[in-house]
C-alpha cells in the first residue's frame, strides 16, 4: 500500500505541482529582493542615526541591534505578507489527496478547553496552533492538528516555558468503550481529578508511563501488551536522528482516542522565503510527514475493534 501510495505522490508533484512552482519560484524571487532592498535602506538609516546619538559607543551598539531587529521584522511582514499561507493553502491540499479525504482547516478543530479537561498539562496557560488538518481514513474520522502548549514561569526573572509542542491526533475509535483512560509520562506527581491510577503488569511500561481511568477493568482491555509496546514506540516514524526523543500521551475518552506527540519539527511547511522552492524535498517531507501519522495509526491499530 506504502508503494501505492508514494507512486500516487509522485504522479502528483509531476502534473500537479511542479507545473506551478516556476511562477510561484518568480515571485518569491522578487518578494525576497523587495525584502533586502528594505532591510539596507532601513538599516542604513538606523546606522546614520545611531552615530548622532548623544550616546556612548555599546549603547549605540546595542540600540542598533534593537532597531535592526525591529526593521527586520517590518520588513519581512512588509515583503511577503500573506504570500506564505496563500502557497500553502494552494499545494498543501493536493498533497493531501494523496491520502484520502483531507482537507487543512481554518479554525481549531480541539480546543484548549479540551485539552486542558484531561490535565494531562496541567500547568498550561497558553494555546497556539498552526496547521490543522482533517478528513477521513478507514471509516475513521480524523484531526490532525500542531500545538503548542505554554505557561510562565514565577519570580522575577519569568520567562516562557513549553508544556507541550508537536501534534494532537484525533481519531474516532471502531473499538467499544464508554469510560476515559489517560496514559501520560511518568513525570507527574499529581494524580488526575476523579479518576483512579491504574496498575499494569508491565514493568517496563510502568516505569515510562502513569495510568488514570474510570473504569479499571475497561482500561486493561485498551491497554493490551502489543497496545503499551507500540505507544512506546510511536514516536519512531518522527525521529530523523537518534538524538530525538519524542514523549507520546494518549487519552481514550467516550469513543475518542487523542495522541499527543511531541516534537521539535516543524510540519506542513511548502515554503521557504530565502531558498529556491524548486525542490521537491520540500513536498516529498510534508507527504512522509502524513505517511508517518497513518503509520503511527496503523501501528496502534485504531481501526480495530477490540471487543469490549
Amino acid at each position: 500500500m506504502e508503494e501505492n501510495r508514494k507512486s500516487a505522490f509522485d504522479e502528483v508533484y509531476k502534473t500537479q505541482i511542479e507545473p506551478y512552482l516556476e511562477d510561484i519560484e518568480k515571485t518569491r524571487v522578487k518578494m525576497a529582493a523587495d525584502f533586502k532592498d528594505k532591510m539596507t535602506t532601513y538599516s542604513a538609516i538606523a546606522f546614520v542615526v545611531a552615530l548622532f546619538l548623544p550616546i556612548d559607543i555599546f549603547q549605540k551598539i546595542f540600540i542598533l541591534l534593537v532597531v535592526i531587529l525591529f526593521i527586520y521584522m517590518i520588513a519581512f511582514s512588509l515583503s511577503f505578507k500573506t504570500f506564505p499561507i496563500e502557497v500553502k493553502d494552494k499545494l498543501l491540499p493536493v498533497i493531501l489527496k494523496v491520502f484520502g479525504d483531507f482537507h487543512r482547516l481554518k479554525t481549531e478543530a480541539i480546543s484548549f478547553e479540551e485539552i486542558k479537561k484531561y490535565k494531562i498539562f496541567p500547568s498550561a496557560t497558553s494555546c497556539s496552533n498552526d496547521d490543522v488538518i482533517a478528513g477521513k481514513y478507514k471509516n475513521l474520522d480524523i484531526c490532525i492538528q500542531e500545538n503548542n502548549l505554554t505557561h510562565r514561569s514565577g519570580g522575577k526573572n519569568s520567562h516562557t516555558i513549553t508544556d507541550f509542542d508537536g501534534l494532537i491526533i484525533k481519531v474516532t475509535s471502531n473499538k467499544n468503550f464508554t469510560g476515559t483512560t489517560i496514559v501520560r509520562p511518568d513525570e507527574y506527581s499529581s494524580n488526575i481529578d476523579n479518576l483512579q491510577q491504574v496498575h499494569l503488569e508491565d514493568p517496563v511500561f510502568e516505569k515510562i508511563y502513569n495510568v488514570y481511568s474510570t473504569d479499571q477493568i475497561e482500561a486493561r482491555y485498551l491497554l493490551t501488551t502489543a497496545f503499551m509496546e507500540r505507544l512506546q514506540n510511536a514516536g519512531s516514524s518522527f525521529e530523523r536522528n537518534a538524538e530525538e526523543k519524542h514523549r507520546t500521551y494518549c487519552i481514550f475518552d467516550k469513543g475518542y482516542i487523542f495522541l499527543f506527540l511531541s516534537s521539535n519539527e516543524n510540519f506542513f511547511e511548502v515554503f521557504t522565503p530565502f531558498n529556491t522552492i524548486l525542490r521537491k524535498e520540500l513536498y516529498e517531507r510534508v507527504y512522509e510527514q502524513m505517511a508517518a501519522i497513518f503509520e503511527l495509526i496503523e501501528e496502534l491499530k485504531l481501526d480495530r475493534d477490540i471487543g469490549i
